[in-house]
C-alpha cells in the first residue's frame, strides 16, 4: 500500500518483478533440500502404532510421576524389520525423479536468464 501511495502503479509493477526475481533465485535452494529430505527413508519413517492407540500414552493429570519409558532389548539374531515396525513415507523413485527434473528446469531457466542478462540481450 505504501509503495502504491509513494510511487504509484509503476512502483507496484517494479516491486512485483523484483519479488519474482528474488523468488526465482531462491527457489532452487529450497527445492533441493526438500527433494533430498523427502526421498530419504531414514528421515521419512515413523514408528507404526497399533489401532486405537497413540504413539504417546496419555497420563492422568492427578498422577505426580511422569510416564515411564520402557527399553526393549533387541535380539541380535532377529532382523531389524521384525524388532521395530516402521512406516516409510519417503518419496518413491518416480516422484524423486520428477522433483529432480523440476529442480533442473528451474536451475537451467535461472542460468539462461543470468547469461542473457550478462550478455546484454535481456
Amino acid at each position: 500500500m505504501a509503495v502504491a501511495i509513494i510511487v504509484g502503479p509503476n512502483g507496484i509493477n517494479s516491486l512485483l518483478v523484483a519479488s519474482q526475481v528474488i523468488l526465482s533465485i531462491v527457489l532452487p535452494f529450497v527445492i533441493f533440500p526438500l527433494i533430498y529430505l523427502t526421498s530419504s527413508s531414514r528421515i521419512m519413517r515413523v514408528h507404526k502404532t497399533s489401532p486405537g492407540r497413540t504413539s504417546v500414552d496419555t497420563v492422568d493429570s492427578s498422577e505426580a510421576s511422569p510416564p515411564t519409558i520402557t527399553h526393549v532389548d533387541h535380539d541380535p539374531e532377529m532382523p531389524e524389520s521384525q524388532t521395530q515396525d516402521f512406516v516409510d513415507f519417503s518419496s518413491g523413485k518416480f516422484m524423486t525423479s520428477v522433483g529432480c527434473l523440476i529442480w533442473f528446469v528451474i536451475v537451467v531457466a535461472n542460468l539462461y536468464v543470468i547469461v542473457t542478462l550478462g550478455m546484454g540481450e535481456g
